[in-house]
């Protein structure tokens, strides 16, 4: 927040109540599992699995309100709220088995998951206050988002024998600017 509240100022040049958010986050979640079996009946299973979940959510608000006296006097008046809210996300989960024997089978699971949320909001506000401005008066705000995600799940399975083997793999990556 920036604000000027209740108040009064005589400033002698610009006056410029600006509020900003650059929220950052970098996350990398890696996840991996092998198992090997064998014998005359040989068996394997592996399971690797990722969940990232980041979130940013803030109010950025600049904002002049309720004014007293002779309220505000400078040259340019600026009231700017700025929202640059940045996500960058990767997963990655891996799995393999493998097994070998007479009769046996193996068996392979990987599962990836990434929910990236940005839910902020940007106001400028002018609120019940008295401005005199010898220039400009702005009143902006900006909203800058961004999102960046990448799931990536990879599964092997292998098997040597008399029987199966099954390997399978989920990766999913959600992104929401709300």
């Amino acid at each position: 927040f920036a604000y000027v509240d209740g108040s009064s100022i005589e400033a002698m040049g610009d006056l410029s109540i600006t509020a900003k958010n650059q929220a950052i986050i970098h996350s990398g979640v890696d996840a991996g599992a092998v198992a090997i079996g064998g014998g005359l009946v040989g068996g394997a299973a592996s399971g690797a699995g990722t969940d990232s979940v980041n979130r940013i959510e803030v109010d950025v608000i600049a904002r002049i309100a309720d004014t007293i006296g002779d309220g505000i006097i400078a040259q340019d008046v600026l009231v700017q709220a700025d929202d640059e809210a940045i996500i960058r996300a990767t997963t990655l989960a891996a799995s393999l088995a493998a097994s070998f024997g007479l009769f046996g089978g193996s068996v392979s699971i990987s599962v990836s998951l990434a929910d990236n949320t940005i839910a902020d909001s940007s106001k400028a506000l002018v609120d019940n206050a008295d401005i005199l401005a010898g220039g400009d008066l702005t009143n902006k705000s900006r909203e800058n988002s961004d999102i960046s995600a990448e799931s990536q799940s990879v599964s092997m399975s292998a098997s040597v024998s008399i029987c199966f083997s099954l390997a399978g793999g989920c990766a999913k990556a959600e992104a929401t600017i709300e």
